[in-house]
């Protein structure tokens, strides 16, 4: 699936407005209009997540900032020394575009 976003130039999960499966099985995806886009986990592959610096769930948060679950996409603000909480495969990343807001 990431695959097939980022062959489309998405970069993360927050430029995606709606996406649709289609009868034929393929993905029809809206995009947010330009400066709309939302924090979001990035489309990037597992042999790349240690570029990310993951975290694990119930580690202290070094940076203050959007994170992102690697499995579910789930998108929390997080400030400073708070602990990362549960989530499913228990590993958060840094959201692609938190530092715009």
């Amino acid at each position: 699936m990431f695959l097939l976003l980022r062959n489309g130039g998405i970069r993360s999960l927050g430029e995606i407005e709606a996406a649709y499966l289609e009868r034929d099985g393929s993905l029809s995806m809206f995009r947010y209009r330009p400066r709309k886009e939302k924090p979001g986990l990035p489309t990037i592959s597992e042999d790349m997540i240690d570029e990310w610096k993951p975290h694990k769930a119930g580690a202290k948060v070094e940076i203050s900032g959007y994170h992102s679950c690697y499995k579910t996409g789930e998108t929390i603000w997080l400030e400073k020394g708070d602990i990362f909480p549960d989530c499913e495969g228990e590993i958060w990343v840094l959201s692609e575009g938190a530092q715009n807001f």
